[in-house]
């Protein structure tokens, strides 16, 4: 019991004003059920009267009032449905909201472990099956079963023996809610739901490997066993469902059948009149709108409990930071960055092994090393998405723990080797980084920098969003990076692979711009490509998670050390593909 309280507490504190709204809920609930109640007592008064040849006028006053009180309970239903429906919607939508923040919050490891796919399944899919947890369907349970009591106080009133029928029906009724384990199914039914469209979305996002490797066959078998699993989920859902729907209809056909042959039986040996079977009939029809207000209710509750305890599963993977950014100082916009002694592990395996580095502005330094030398994770403890074992890297002698990690990206700007792109317009994908003082001038002069005013041409339909994962090239798309970055104006620039595989015009404007910024800005390359980066000031040879050695291209080839050889090996390389090519 405990724990459904504490659901229902987190459901109300995503709603603006919950008690005013659960006050104002009860008080409709509350009219509607009575005048609910009172229109059975008055057709058991207009047809006693219309058989005992009363006065037409006290026929015509009951029916007047009768009219009133139906036009007026349908009034109250409409504004009831009217609040609940804006208090769900709203409710789920702050839910919703606050569920994509807190993810948007998660550290980067937090993604690592669950698919796009299944995260957006889990972000939609669940929150909508909250439905049955938002406060107007709790009040109108609460008040269904408070009129279902009076009601059936009433039917005993009328005949004991007919009320026990009732009850005995009713509780027919209940048990086909209460004994099957819905929130169990439908718990299992949104996770397959969620693993189906994890799969479904890695499948597309990689449909060029799986038509290279012409892996089509497999790739079916492996989405038919996951459809199996989820289709399966939903047939014992449903069967359920199917069973619990039909003891339902089973004991209301078979409760008017009853009420008919023993009311008319009690109506012969005269123990009730024509009126009183006319008011337990309509009590007994106003008591199974009562269950069916309220017992479907009793499997949605459960749906959202379900629901409720795999959005609370999803927050407990996220796990909280130590100190909050709100309790960390600010950056200072400019200065040298340094690691000292960085240690970093990542499942259990040491990634960095005691890396020492400095950065400074005016200068570019260069990171290389082979694959899995620890460069990417440099880069990602410098953009705080992770935080250090042991160690520490400092911004102008201080420790970036101590800062503010919004405060600390705002001054980074990251150029990937994958340059992401939103399915949105040109410009909003050049203006993403971009604070609100860029001018349209500033925009201008960057685009003619990197070189994408004929790109602008092509799509200067700016109100249209565009797919430009799929309509532009990848010199193209590392050129819309480079402008997003230029236009986000930090004081470092972290080029991640940023130059591999890129045409050589775009190429020529990475390289003049690296050669400008790194004038007045902190300038980091990271590369397994040493050609690109002999011009740098200081480069860092990464090996298995340690600097091996560090200094300029010409300082390290004298050494002829793991630069030297490396370099030799890709030399080598590259005349061995000019001849075969």
């Amino acid at each position: 019991m405990e724990a459904k309280f504490r659901n229902i507490r987190k459901i109300v504190q995503h709603l603006k004003h919950p008690y005013r709204l659960f006050f104002y809920l009860a008080l409709l609930g509350i009219i509607y059920m009575v005048l609910d109640i009172v229109e059975p007592v008055l057709a058991g008064h207009i047809m006693d009267a219309l058989l005992s040849n009363e006065v037409k006028t006290e026929i015509w006053q009951l029916g007047l009032l009768w009219l009133a009180i139906f036009i007026l309970k349908y009034a109250v239903s409409y504004e009831k449905m009217r609040i609940g429906l804006f208090s769900m919607l709203s409710g789920m939508e702050n839910i919703q909201l606050s569920i994509f923040q807190t993810i948007l919050s998660a550290p980067l490891a937090f993604f690592n472990q669950f698919s796009v796919g299944y995260l957006m399944a889990r972000q939609t899919d669940d929150v909508f099956n909250l439905e049955g947890m938002m406060p107007h369907h709790l009040v109108e349970g609460l008040l269904a079963i408070a009129e279902s009591f009076i009601i059936l106080s009433c039917m005993f009133y009328l005949n004991v023996w007919l009320g026990i029928g009732a009850v005995l029906l009713k509780c027919l009724d209940l048990f086909s809610n209460f004994y099957f384990p819905l929130k169990q199914l439908y718990k299992e039914h949104n996770e397959a739901r969620a693993i189906t469209s994890s799969e479904l979305q890695d499948v597309l996002k990689n449909i060029l490997m799986i038509k290279a490797a012409g892996k089509e066959k497999e790739e079916s078998q492996r989405f038919q066993e996951c459809l199996k699993q989820y289709y399966g989920t939903w047939n014992k859902r449903d069967e359920i469902n199917y069973i619990r729907s039909l003891l339902t209809r089973m004991s209301e056909d078979a409760s008017y059948m009853i009420i008919i042959v023993l009311g008319g039986v009690s109506m012969y040996y005269g123990k009730m009149t024509i009126g009183e079977i006319t008011a337990f009939l309509l009590f007994y029809k106003k008591l199974s709108s009562a269950f069916v207000g309220a017992v479907p209710l009793i499997p949605l509750f459960k749906i959202g409990e379900g629901a409720m305890e795999r959005v609370d599963e999803l927050k407990r993977h996220i796990p909280e930071g130590k100190t909050s950014d709100d309790e960390k100082g600010q950056m200072e916009s400019r200065g040298k960055i340094e690691l000292q002694n960085v240690k970093f592990s990542y499942n259990n395996q040491r990634i960095l092994q005691g890396v020492s580095m400095s950065f400074k502005p005016g200068e570019i330094t260069a990171i290389v090393g082979k694959s899995g030398a620890g460069k990417s994770t440099i880069i990602k403890l410098l953009l705080g998405l992770y935080q250090v074992e042991d160690g520490k890297i400092l911004w102008n002698g201080k420790d970036v723990n101590q800062i503010n990690g919004q405060s600390m990206r705002s001054l980074i700007s990251y150029i990937p080797q994958d340059a992401p792109l939103f399915h949105r317009t040109l410009r909003e994908n050049i203006l993403y980084e971009a604070p609100e003082s860029v001018s349209d001038e500033d925009v201008s002069k960057v685009i003619a920098r990197t070189g994408i005013q004929e790109m602008q041409k092509r799509f200067e339909q700016k109100e249209k969003a565009w797919n430009l994962e799929t309509t532009v090239s990848g010199g193209e798309r590392q050129r819309i990076n480079l402008a997003r970055a230029l236009l986000k104006n930090g004081s470092i620039y972290i080029f991640d692979e940023a130059t591999s595989a890129l045409d050589t015009e775009t190429e020529k404007i990475v390289q003049q711009t690296l050669r400008e910024l790194s004038r007045t800005k902190v300038v980091i390359i990271i590369s397994h490509r040493l050609s690109s980066v002999r011009k740098a000031d200081k480069i860092y040879v990464l090996d298995e998670g340690s600097v091996q050695e560090n200094g300029s291209h010409e300082e390290l080839m004298k050494k002829k050390g793991r630069y030297y050889r490396l370099f030799e090996e890709q030399v080598k390389k590259n005349d061995e593909k000019q001849i075969t090519g």
